[in-house]
């Protein structure tokens, strides 16, 4: 925004970021926000499973536009844009299939996008909004030191017990193991789970689709991994600097229980769960993805970003049932 109160647009930018650790070139896009504005913190933005960066391109451009937030997308490895080079007739996921969500994706992809806004915005915090599986990792991130505050979107304990179709997450590891070979039945080398075929997400990595498969089994659903608890059990953002927000409409979780049940997870975080019905956001649905859709601009992004840039808890306000306001209404 400009110092007149006029939002400007963010200067935009493509960039291939090295992975920590291993150097794996990561996609992303840069939300510059105007010089002449005030400045915001260096904002990253953690995908859900399966999303990829450019389904976030609008919230980002609202932080980079209205609160002169630097905003950083990226793509994990084996996801959206990050993929490695063809080799044949080979397809390019399968050499992804021995990656792993507390491995890579948490201490190589998301440690090099912090990284990355911490060096090219010194000065400024760094905050990290999650979605689902983007604050899963957040723990397990090497840099996590560097990140101020936190932002928990859809934050779930994705355990079978806790779903609203629990016989098809209770099979999820026989439905990756057995479509994982029908995709390519003659190349054993050459395997990865068609999520996209099942309207789950994008197609995904194998050994990333185990992943999550072998968590829905167990109530303690990640921190069955023991690297996994022992990080859970030392994170601590300390008091203030975190938030987690659910929606009662949310597609993949029986009530309440599943996000309360991730945030017990992680003991030491004081992170409140502020836990929404749509029509606190002026809408009639939200669900699990929709937080970062346009119609959620009005309702649930401004009382956000107090968060994000000055560290208030938001505040949501209530409309009549099934009355979402015409601005939200105008977005659908």
């Amino acid at each position: 925004m400009s110092a007149a109160g006029t939002p400007t647009s963010p200067a935009v930018s493509e960039l291939t970021i090295a992975a920590l650790n291993d150097g794996f070139p990561i996609k992303a896009t840069l939300f510059a926000p105007s010089p002449s504005g005030a400045a915001g913190p260096a904002v990253l933005v953690s995908a859900a499973t399966g999303v990829p960066r450019t389904f976030y391109a609008a919230f980002a451009q609202y932080l980079a536009e209205r609160h002169g937030c630097a905003v950083l997308t990226y793509d994990y490895r084996g996801h959206g844009d990050s993929l490695p080079a063809a080799v044949g007739t080979q397809h390019p996921l399968s050499r992804l299939q021995h990656i792993h969500i507390h491995k890579e994706w948490a201490q190589n992809d998301q440690a090099a996008a912090v990284k990355h806004l911490h060096e090219s915005f010194p000065g400024r915090p760094v905050v990290l909004v999650g979605q689902s599986v983007g604050c899963h990792i957040a723990p397990l991130n090497p840099l996590r030191h560097l990140v101020s505050r936190y932002v928990f979107i859809s934050a779930n304990n994705a355990y079978w017990g806790y779903s609203t179709s629990r016989l098809l997450t209770y099979s999820f590891p026989w439905l990756v193991e057995t479509t994982s070979v029908v995709v390519a039945p003659w190349r054993p080398a050459d395997r990865y789970f068609p999520a996209r075929r099942f309207g789950l997400c994008d197609d995904l990595p194998l050994g990333i689709a185990r992943d999550w498969a072998k968590w829905t089994r167990y109530p303690e659903y990640c921190t069955v991994e023991p690297d996994v608890k022992e990080l859970y059990a030392r994170f601590d953002p300390g008091q203030g600097n975190a938030i987690a927000i659910g929606f009662t409409d949310d597609d993949f979780c029986a009530g309440r229980v599943a996000f309360d049940s991730w945030l017990r997870l992680v003991p030491r975080m004081q992170a409140p769960l502020i836990y929404l019905h749509p029509q606190q956001v002026g809408l009639k649905d939200v669900g699990h993805m929709g937080f970062f859709k346009k119609c959620c601009q009005e309702g649930a992004w401004e009382p956000v970003a107090q968060f994000i840039v000055a560290g208030v808890e938001p505040r949501f306000s209530s409309v009549p049932a099934g009355q979402p306001s015409e601005k939200a209404r105008a977005k659908l």
